[in-house]
This record gives C-alpha cells, sequence and structure tokens, in this order.
C-alpha cells in the first residue's frame, strides 16, 4: 500500500523537502533531487522510514542532556520500535501520527569522504505529515 504524501521526505544532507512523492510505509530509499546534493559523495541518497506512531516515550536526561525517544510504530501488519536521542525538546509527537524519518549514509575519510556501505541507525530529520513540520534530530 503506498499513499501520496502533500510534502514528503526532507533531505537530510540538504534540507531540500521532495514534494508529492509516492511513499509506502515501510523502509524505502530516496534520491534528492538538488544538484550540489547529487554531486557529493552521497550522491543525494538517503533512507526513509514511513510508519504510524503506536505509541511513544519521551524521558528528559537532565539539564544540557537532551531527550530520548522510544516509539513504536506501524507500517504494513510490521510493528517495531526506534529509539534515538536528540537535543531537541520541542518535537511534537502523538498516538496515530504520520512521521518519516530521514537517514543518512554513513562515511569514513574526514577530507574524502566513502560510504562505508552502512546507514546511520540514528535519523537526521523527522517530518510529522500530520502537522506538517521537520525538526532536525
Amino acid at each position: 500500500m503506498s499513499m501520496i504524501v502533500p510534502k514528503s521526505a526532507v533531505c537530510p544532507y540538504c534540507g531540500n523537502t521532495l514534494h508529492e512523492i509516492r511513499i509506502p510505509f515501510g523502509l524505502t530509499e530516496q534520491k534528492c533531487g538538488y544538484t550540489k546534493c547529487q554531486e557529493k559523495w552521497h550522491e543525494g541518497e538517503f533512507r526513509v522510514l514511513c510508519f504510524t506512531v503506536v505509541s511513544r516515550d519521551k524521558r528528559g536526561l537532565g539539564r544540557n542532556r537532551g531527550v530520548m525517544w522510544n516509539i513504536r510504530y506501524k507500517t504494513n501488519g510490521d510493528e517495531g520500535a526506534i529509539g534515538f536521542h536528540t537535543y531537541r525538546r520541542g518535537i511534537l509527537l502523538k498516538r496515530k501520527d504520520i512521521l518519516l524519518l530521514s537517514f543518512k549514509k554513513r562515511s569514513k575519510g574526514f577530507f574524502w569522504k566513502k560510504w562505508t556501505g552502512e546507514w546511520d541507525k540514528r535519523p537526521s530529520k523527522l517530518f510529522n505529515i500530520k502537522i506538517n513540520t521537520v525538526w532536525n534530530v
């Protein structure tokens, strides 16, 4: 099952919003259409996880230590959980919200970066479709 999202995935590298694209529920790969992003080592490729929030738990880790989010989600018949740490305290999530998480490619090297063949486990961008808002994680 696919759905058309009014403003969908956000590129975790440049912040470009990909408009009116077909995003299926679950984990997919997308490509940024911005030319400068495509010329870099990552070639504008990123992963997108689209899901509905079943439950969420937000725990503050103390002053100046950020917040730990634990989210249980549901895609097409599959359920899972994801947890991540962020310094953003103003993220708004509710049950039944539809979220898109964008994940970057993992790199090695300092001056000349190369892809290791792995993806970051921590999302870079969080897009809440219900309230049409994007946060850097």
